[in-house]
C-alpha cells in the first residue's frame, strides 16, 4: 500500500505564462496534471486529486502487473474505445495496437519492454535513458518519418494509459521530442504558427488566385478541417441564412462526410467525433457565398468547391496552390532555405528518402541540362519545407487555444476523440500578444 500524500507543487507552466497546474507524480498523475487560470484555482485542483488518490489507496491498494499484462490491458482498452465508446475509429485502433504490438520487443534497460518491471524502470532517475531507448528502437524498425513519429506517440500513449491506472507514477517520454535526420533544413522557414505569417498568406499569397481557391483558403484557415472534409464539404452543408439586416447569422460549416483516402468516394467522418459544426466570420462566409453563386454546379449535393466536371477538388492543385500561395507571400526567405539545403548536401522527398543535391562549387562543371536538373530538386526541396495545408490546421488549433485556454474546446471543434490527444499533437508557443498581431485576431471572429 502506497504512504499517504500530504501535497504536490504548484506551479506555473514555463511555456504557458498565467497558466498554473500542479506536479502530479506522486499521486500517478503526469508532472503537468491539468491546466488552470489562477494558483488558486490550481491549489484546489490538487487538493481534490490528493484527497481521492488517499482515499483510494486506503480503499484499493494497487498490485504491481507485469508489463505483458498492462500491454494486454492497453490493446483491450484500445478496442473498447472503438466498439463500446466510439471515440476512435477501427483503423486508427488496429494501428495503434499494430505500434504497441512492435514494442514489445524493445530493449529498455537491458530487458525487453515486455519482460520488464515498469513500476521500477519508471523512474525520473532512468527518464533518459528509456526515453532514449525507445526513440532508437522506433528508428532501428525504419519506415517514413510519419510513421515512426506516429508509433512514438502510440508507445507514449501506452506510459500515458498506465500512469492513469496507477501503474507507474511517471510517464518517461512526457514532454521528449521525437527528431528526425534533416529536420534542422527547417529552421530558415519563418514559424509557421506565427499570426503574421498567416496574414502574409491570406492578404498577399493570395492574389491573382481564382474566387473558390480564395474561399477555400480562407475557409480552411477559420476551420481547421481536414483536408478531405473540406473537399467533401457540400452545398447543403453550408449555414449562410441573413437576418433582415442583411447580417449572417450563425455562419459556419457542419462537417457530416469526407473523402476516402485511396477512392476519393464520399463516405461518414473518421468517427462520430467528427460529426460537428464549425463558426466562420461573416468575411470568409462572404467569400464561400460568392463562390458558390458563380459555380454552375448547383444541386444541394454537389460540392461547393468542385472542380470543372462537379467533383471534389483535386488534393494535389490544392497542395500546390499553397506552394504557390506561399512563395508568392514573401514570408519566407527561399534564399536561405535554398542554401541550407546545399549546405546539408540533399533532402528527404515525400517518401522521406534521402536525395543528394550536388554542391554549389561542383555545378559549375555540370552540363545546363544536368544543371536544370538540379535547380528543379532544389525546388521541390523548398516546396517541402514551406507551409502545407497541415499547417493551417495546427494555426487553427493554436489560435482557439489562445482563446480560450481550453484544450477541451479545441478537441470538439478538431474533431478528436479526447482532449488529451489533441493537447499532445498540437500544443506549442503561440505569440499572439503584440500590437502587430491585433488585425489578425481581428479576422478570426469564428474562434470562441
Amino acid at each position: 500500500m502506497s504512504k499517504k500524500v500530504e501535497s504536490c507543487k504548484v506551479f506555473e507552466r514555463h511555456n504557458r505564462p498565467g497558466v498554473w497546474t500542479f506536479d502530479g507524480r506522486k499521486i500517478g498523475k503526469s508532472v503537468t496534471a491539468g491546466s488552470y487560470a489562477s494558483k488558486a484555482d490550481a491549489i484546489v485542483a490538487m487538493t481534490d486529486a490528493v484527497n481521492a488518490f488517499n482515499k483510494d489507496q486506503a480503499l484499493n491498494p494497487i498490485e504491481t502487473k507485469s508489463c505483458a499484462d498492462l500491454i494486454e490491458e492497453f490493446i483491450t482498452h484500445t478496442k473498447d474505445r472503438v466498439f463500446v465508446h466510439e471515440r476512435i475509429g477501427e483503423s486508427s485502433a488496429d494501428t495503434i495496437i499494430r505500434n504497441i504490438k512492435l514494442a514489445r520487443d524493445f530493449i529498455v534497460l537491458g530487458r525487453r519492454l515486455e519482460t520488464a518491471n515498469l513500476f521500477e524502470i519508471c523512474r525520473l532517475a532512468h527518464k533518459e535513458k528509456i526515453s532514449a531507448a525507445i526513440i532508437g528502437s522506433v528508428k532501428k524498425l525504419g519506415g517514413d518519418p510519419k510513421s515512426q513519429k506516429q508509433r512514438y506517440i502510440h508507445i507514449k500513449m501506452f506510459f500515458k494509459f498506465c500512469v492513469g491506472t496507477g501503474q507507474i507514477l511517471t510517464n518517461p517520454l512526457d514532454e521528449v521530442k521525437f527528431q528526425i535526420k534533416g529536420e534542422k533544413v527547417k529552421d530558415a522557414r519563418a514559424p509557421k504558427v506565427q499570426p503574421q505569417v498567416i496574414t502574409g498568406l491570406l492578404d498577399k499569397g493570395l492574389d491573382g488566385e481564382s474566387l473558390t481557391h480564395r474561399a477555400m483558403i480562407n475557409c480552411y484557415f477559420e476551420t481547421g478541417a481536414r483536408l478531405s472534409e473540406l473537399r467533401a464539404l457540400a452545398r447543403e452543408n453550408v449555414s449562410r441564412k441573413k437576418d433582415a439586416s442583411g447580417n449572417y447569422v450563425n455562419a459556419g460549416i457542419d462537417i457530416v462526410q469526407t473523402l476516402k483516402a485511396k477512392t476519393d468516394e464520399v463516405g461518414p467522418p473518421k468517427s462520430s467525433n467528427g460529426y460537428r459544426f464549425i463558426p466562420v466570420s461573416p468575411s470568409t462566409m462572404k467569400l464561400i457565398e460568392e463562390a458558390m453563386l458563380q459555380s454552375k454546379y448547383k444541386k444541394p449535393t454537389d460540392f461547393v468547391f468542385a472542380n470543372g466536371v462537379g467533383k471534389a477538388a483535386d488534393k494535389h492543385t490544392l497542395r500546390r496552390l499553397i506552394k504557390r500561395v506561399a512563395r508568392r507571400s514573401g514570408v519566407y526567405d527561399i534564399a536561405a532555405i535554398e542554401a541550407q539545403i546545399v549546405i546539408e548536401g540533399g533532402y528527404k522527398n515525400g517518401a522521406g528518402k534521402w536525395v543528394d543535391i550536388v554542391s554549389n562549387e561542383d555545378a559549375a562543371k555540370l552540363t545546363h541540362q544536368k544543371r536544370l536538373a538540379r535547380q528543379k530538386h532544389i525546388r521541390r526541396a523548398v516546396d517541402l519545407q514551406l507551409t502545407n495545408m497541415g499547417d493551417f490546421r495546427h494555426f487553427f488549433a493554436s489560435a482557439i487555444y489562445a482563446r480560450g485556454k481550453d484544450w477541451k474546446a479545441v478537441t470538439k471543434y478538431m474533431g478528436h476523440h479526447n482532449s488529451q490527444f489533441t493537447e499532445d499533437q498540437y500544443q506549442h508557443q503561440f505569440k499572439g500578444e503584440t500590437e502587430e498581431d491585433q488585425n489578425v485576431r481581428g479576422t478570426m471572429q469564428s474562434f470562441r
